[in-house]
């Protein structure tokens, strides 16, 4: 069980590692662009509730059903925020939400490749 755990950390690595590779290069005005499958969303809020997350669960804060008022919460926090400020603040949650998908499951990968 534990390699398995491994492994689909390792995969939310590597999906976190190609998010940031997409949004290297993106410009200002991109990043206002709203996202399709997220139509309420520009692709810098979309952004912000994937760093938002790993930071609540780290946090300790991780209900049940990720409803919107949680999602919302975590966009709204970030909501002037950039790109690279918002890659910083991912990056400083790898080490504990990958500890924290250890031992508490890895359901942090579905939503990181659902909106990857």
């Amino acid at each position: 069980m534990q390699d398995r755990a491994v492994d689909l950390i390792d995969e939310w690595t590597e999906a976190q590692a190609r998010v940031i590779e997409l949004l290297a290069d993106l410009s200002p005005e991109h990043a206002e662009l709203l996202v399709p499958a997220c139509p309420d969303w520009t692709v810098r809020d979309l952004f912000s509730h994937m760093v938002g997350l790993g930071v609540d669960v780290v946090a300790g804060d991780e209900p049940d059903d990720h409803n919107s008022a949680w999602t919302d919460k975590q966009v709204a926090q970030r909501r002037d925020h950039d790109i690279p400020t918002l890659v910083a603040e991912w990056l400083s949650v790898t080490a504990p939400l990958q500890d924290w998908m250890l031992t508490h499951g890895t359901r942090p990968l579905g939503d990181v490749i659902i909106h990857e």
